[in-house]
């Protein structure tokens, strides 16, 4: 239930008062509207340099990014380029060489023992040197290896590092020897 407002003023002064609350509640309302609309738009304001602010920060982290990305591209493929430029100089060397490889990889294969496998194989064809690396099942399968090579036709001179024999099980293993010159 509504309280109901006993005004004993004169109507005139009644309608008065009637506008003039009218009037102060438009002003409050107004005063209310523009304080929310100035708070919206400090916040907007601040909203938008924070933005701006991670914006620029950003982007100038994605630039440092993509300099790295751009030299680590590089340097890769400079690398690249030089492995390939290493490939074609040994095969232009070892097609210029009269030499026939084939029969000394045939032997190298023959006298390979089943647990061991080769992983890199680089022959010198100026100086004849041969430098093997790979893996072996056990320490017993790299001196079977040794000792084939000792025993071949097509090899001589072998370098056989004590590091070879360090492990028993799983050896990884190297081998420098020099392939013998005019072996039919």
């Amino acid at each position: 239930m509504q309280k109901k407002r006993i005004n004993l003023l004169p109507p005139e002064e009644q309608k008065h008062n009637t506008l003039l609350d009218i009037n102060y509640q438009i002003v409050r309302l107004g005063l209310m509207i523009t304080a929310t609309i100035l708070v919206l738009g400090a916040g907007l304001f601040v909203s938008s340099l924070f933005f701006e602010n991670t914006l620029d920060r950003t982007e100038s982290e994605i630039a440092s990014y993509g300099l790295v990305l751009a030299r680590f591209q590089k340097a890769g493929l400079e690398q690249e380029i030089t492995e390939l430029n290493e490939s074609m100089a040994n095969f232009n060397s070892l097609s210029r060489a009269p030499t026939v490889w084939s029969p000394y990889l045939a032997e190298l294969a023959r006298i390979l023992p089943a647990p061991v496998s080769i992983d890199t194989l680089k022959i010198d064809a100026q100086t004849r040197q041969v430098e093997s690396s790979g893996q072996a099942a056990t320490r017993d399968s790299v001196l079977e290896l040794r000792r084939n090579i000792l025993k071949s036709p097509y090899f001589e001179n072998i370098n056989f590092p004590l590091a070879n024999l360090q492990t028993p099980v799983d050896v990884p293993w190297k081998f420098r020897f020099y392939v013998k010159p005019n072996v039919p």
